[in-house]
């Protein structure tokens, strides 16, 4: 199976290892890291779980381990990150290795979900600040 980034209402950024993801819609923000960061990057560069499956396999992860993975994917689904890829995807041809042993990490914020959410061109005070429509 192929999933995608729900765009343009979710959006991400792989860096150093680690993927910062939003929803625009909802304002929740994530950060994963190791093991969760490399399952997300894979599966959006045109990976299918199928191929991470067998990296993670071939990487000395546990078949309890890899069948967690469908957990994530359902998960980054329920949050509006991920949809299932409504074309074909282009194949990602690089080969896909995954480290051994990285575990899970994966934290969620909404603390500025009212903020994310703000338009900035339409919420505006009479003096043309950005404003929250309710104050």
């Amino acid at each position: 199976m192929h999933y995608e980034v729900v765009e343009p209402s979710a959006i991400y950024e792989y860096i150093d290892g680690e993927v910062l993801a939003l929803n625009l819609q909802t304002g929740i923000y994530i950060q994963m890291k190791q093991l969760s960061a490399e399952l997300f990057y894979a599966v959006v560069t045109g990976n299918s779980t199928e191929i991470v499956r067998h990296a993670a396999l071939s990487a000395g992860y546990s078949e309890e381990q890899v069948t967690e993975f469908d957990t994530c994917y359902s998960n980054w689904v329920a949050l509006g990150l991920l949809q299932v890829a409504r074309n074909a995807q282009h194949p990602n041809t690089e080969p896909l290795s995954l480290i051994p042993g990285l575990l899970f990490s994966e934290e969620r914020w909404d603390d500025l979900s009212e903020l994310i959410k703000m338009d900035p061109v339409h919420d505006v005070s009479p003096q043309g600040w950005p404003s929250r429509v309710d104050e």
